[in-house]
């Protein structure tokens, strides 16, 4: 699925992937307050989440996308 979104929105958005297992994962999981993975934020051009889903159960697909198109 994010292998999907990272080929649809190319040149749009920029997909990262953390794991929260090694430093630098961990960090952004601290600042992120990110606790469980799979963990989705989607962030504006100023860097405000305008979109978080925890957990990969009920990956709502399509909120994921209206929110990378904005």
């Amino acid at each position: 699925m994010v292998d999907g979104l990272e080929r649809e929105f190319e040149g749009r958005a920029r997909v990262v992937r953390a794991n929260i297992q090694s430093d630098a994962g961990r960090t952004l999981a601290d600042r992120y307050d990110v606790d469980v993975v799979p963990s989705f934020l989607v962030f504006d051009p100023d860097g405000t989440i305008v979109f978080k889903k925890v957990g990969a159960s009920g990956v709502p697909l399509d909120d994921l996308r209206r929110a990378l198109r904005r």
